[in-house]
C-alpha cells in the first residue's frame, strides 16, 4: 500500500484535468482577475494565475467558468507559486439563472479584453512552451 499524502486524504471527490478560461471576482466584483482552470472536481478547482495576481487574492472570491457560463463563491485554500486551489462554498450556478442586472454586469465584465496573454502557452502537458 502506497503512502497517501495529507493533501490526497483531504480530497472528497475525484479531480479531472481540464483546460478552461475563468475569471475571478474580488471586492464585490470591483476587481477582475483572469485565470486558467487546470483541474476541477465537484468541490473545487485548481487555478493558474499570473504571479502578481496571486498576491491580490483574498480568502473569499467568486469564480466564473467561462466555458460553462457558471459562477460560484469559493474560498482560496492554498497557493503555490502561480497556482491556487479553491473550495466551493456552494454549487456552480449558471449565469443565466441570476437576476437580470447581475447577468448584464457579468456579461460586460466577462467579455472585457485584458492586455495579458493567455497563461496556457506556458504550461502544456507540464512543460514550458
Amino acid at each position: 500500500m502506497s503512502e497517501i499524502t495529507q493533501r490526497e486524504e483531504r480530497r472528497r471527490t475525484t479531480r479531472s484535468a481540464v483546460a478552461k478560461d475563468g475569471k475571478l471576482f474580488v471586492d464585490n466584483f470591483n476587481i477582475v482577475i483572469d485565470c486558467q482552470i487546470d483541474n476541477e472536481s465537484e468541490a473545487g478547482m485548481s487555478l493558474l494565475l499570473d504571479r502578481d495576481d496571486i498576491q491580490l487574492l483574498p480568502k473569499q472570491i467568486s469564480l466564473l467558468d467561462k466555458k460553462t457560463g457558471s459562477i460560484v463563491d469559493a474560498d482560496v485554500i492554498w497557493r503555490n507559486g502561480d497556482r491556487a486551489g479553491v473550495q466551493f462554498r456552494g454549487k456552480m450556478t449558471a449565469v443565466e439563472h441570476l437576476p437580470g442586472a447581475d447577468i448584464r454586469r457579468l456579461s460586460i465584465i466577462a467579455t472585457r479584453r485584458l492586455s495579458k496573454p493567455s497563461l496556457w502557452h506556458r504550461t502544456v502537458n507540464g512543460s514550458a512552451k
